[in-house]
């Protein structure tokens, strides 16, 4: 009996002494808040910690783009240089490019002209004499031939009326720079049909045949042939004209048509000569189009011509 009293004895001892214990580390913790164990000897679970929220993130500051500048200004007002990432810095343009176009025109459209036996200049230029003479007879082509000797002409021959409601001027009959070849005939005759949806009622022509003409390499050039015109105007159907050397305001070595072409005064008439002459670009009538932008002797006239074997256009 005094036995069994003092293992009971024994246990409460051990009991208490366990609830000091924890007692005493919960004073030394600065009140950890959890209850002393029961009597199945069972610890509480330990406090939840409670931890501090995260800083929020910075805002993103949106790249700067055409539709948003970065000087323009906010609800909270203009933005600091100061203040923008790295990211957001303006682009440095290479000043050396050239300028964008303010506005996009006709003439600024890539040069897709047909090339090869598909474009009508390499069609009209390879034709034989008989052949081009049985066309034109064909057409019913307001031309007369020129019966005086004209040296390296195949078929010499003269306009005596509009084309298609288009009157092209050139030399009259006492002079021989008037002469065309008749395949070149039949190109203003497909040329005629273009400028009519210009609204263009005249073209007036410096020169076309040139006896024994030579390029500075001194080759034969197609005016020798009577295969090739210097255009200096058209006149519009409402008198203004588009005169080349006046009218053109290119640039040496700039592109004529595509999208790098530009005008350096964007004149109604500039425009209008501009969209005209690279229309005709387009059109595949010439093999060759030299304008001022190619050098200074080419600053007052549009040289145009087609030549037998040549398959593309180049338009300088």
């Amino acid at each position: 009996m005094r036995r069994r009293r003092v293992e009971r004895y024994n246990v409460v001892v051990t009991v208490l002494r366990g609830t000091l214990s924890g007692l005493s580390g919960c004073l030394l913790i600065a009140g950890c808040g959890w209850a002393a164990p029961t009597s199945s000897a069972t610890p509480a679970s330990p406090p939840e910690v409670v931890r501090p929220a995260p800083a929020p993130s910075p805002p993103i500051v949106a790249q700067a783009s055409e539709s948003h500048p970065l000087d323009e200004p906010d609800e909270h007002g203009p933005m600091a240089p100061d203040s923008l990432p790295a990211s957001a810095e303006p682009a440095v343009v290479d000043a050396a490019s050239p300028p964008l176009p303010s506005v996009v025109y006709p003439f600024h459209a890539p040069l897709a002209a047909p090339a090869g036996s598909a474009a009508p200049a390499t069609r009209n230029a390879n034709l034989s004499p008989a052949a081009c003479r049985s066309l034109v007879q064909k057409k019913k082509l307001p031309v007369k031939r020129d019966g005086r000797p004209t040296p390296g002409v195949a078929t010499a021959l003269r306009f005596t009326g509009p084309l298609h409601g288009v009157t092209f001027l050139a030399a009259g009959w006492r002079s021989p720079f008037g002469v065309m070849d008749c395949r070149l005939v039949l190109a203003f005759d497909e040329l005629a049909e273009l400028l009519v949806e210009h609204d263009v009622a005249q073209v007036h022509i410096g020169t076309i045949y040139r006896k024994n003409s030579k390029f500075g390499n001194k080759k034969l050039s197609q005016h020798a042939h009577a295969l090739a015109a210097d255009i200096v105007a058209f006149k519009l159907a409402d008198g203004r004209l588009l005169n080349i050397e006046h009218d053109f305001h290119g640039e040496l070595g700039v592109p004529v048509c595509g999208p790098d072409s530009r005008i350096t005064e964007e004149t109604p008439e500039a425009v209008a000569l501009r969209n005209l002459i690279c229309d005709i670009a387009q059109s595949g009538l010439f093999h060759y189009m030299l304008t001022p932008n190619y050098d200074q002797a080419h600053h007052d006239h549009l040289h145009v011509d087609i030549k037998r074997n040549a398959t593309r256009t180049v338009i300088r």
